[in-house]
Formats: structure tokens, sequence, C-alpha cells
């Protein structure tokens, strides 16, 4: 398999975001609106992997201000078409958040998963991550989904 190529999307790609999650994505995937106003926003963080021009691959992150002053980009959602996975397409995909992230002067990167999903803790080992602790924990809160609509 040839390597993907990774881009970050900008405001004039919603179109591109919102077939590529029509192909990938495993809900319903955001209209036309809302991938513009994602795609608008600095802080968010839209990488899409193609092989050619076949969707195969995106990530999704926020770049957090911190209280000290520095930034970190929390990697929200990671995704690779099924038919792709183990073949570098999330590799890439993480690279290319992570260099967004160094260019725009986060001083770390974060995300989450379970320790059950063996492979994406591989993969992301793989890539340098480390759990800097072994008792982390991660709490969510399910909100009312009117709270912070506009």
């Amino acid at each position: 398999m040839s390597t993907p190529s990774v881009d970050r999307l900008g405001a004039d790609d919603a179109a591109s975001m919102v077939a590529a999650l029509a192909f990938l994505y495993e809900r319903t995937p955001p209209g036309a609106d809302r991938a513009a106003e994602v795609l608008s926003g600095e802080d968010n963080v839209f990488v899409l992997a193609r092989l050619d021009t076949e969707p195969v691959g995106y990530g999704f992150g926020h770049i957090l201000d911190r209280l000290d002053g520095r930034r970190a980009l929390f990697i929200y959602e990671v995704q690779t078409a099924h038919r792709h996975r183990r073949r570098g397409v999330a590799s890439a995909v993480i690279r290319t958040m992570l260099g967004v992230a160094n260019a725009r002067g986060c001083a770390k990167a974060f995300l989450f998963t379970e320790r059950s999903n063996e492979a994406a803790v591989r993969l992301y080992r793989s890539l340098g991550a480390a759990a800097p602790h072994d008792d982390d924990v991660a709490f969510s809160w399910q909100l009312p989904s009117t709270s912070f609509i506009h």
C-alpha cells in the first residue's frame, strides 16, 4: 500500500469534509454548515488522509489554552476505514496532527483510549506517546443536548 497524503482541512474545505465523513464516519456526518463552522475554528484541527482521491482516515482535535499559558492538542478522534487499518493511515494522521500542534506552539498533545483497545495502545506507544500514570481514570458527564446548542 502506498502512503496516504494527509492534509489539514480549512474553512474552504467543508464539502470535502462532508464527503469524506459520509464515507468514513460511523455516525450521521455533520452537514455542510456544521463542517464549515468546525473548519473555520482556528483551534479546531481536522486532518484528512487520502489514497489518491479516496478518503481512508481522519483525525479531529482541539488546541486548548492552559492556565499556565502553554497550549495542548487534545486529539478527540482518529478513524481509519476498516479495510485500510494496520497500514499506517492512523500513524500518518497522528503525525500530521502533532505537526500542526507543534507549529501552533503546543507543549503537548494527549488523547484517551481504553486499555482494552490494544491496537490503539500499541499505535500510540509506537509514536512515542506514554501513559504517565497507570491509575489515570477518565470521567464524563452526559449533558442535556439542548444545554449548549446555539
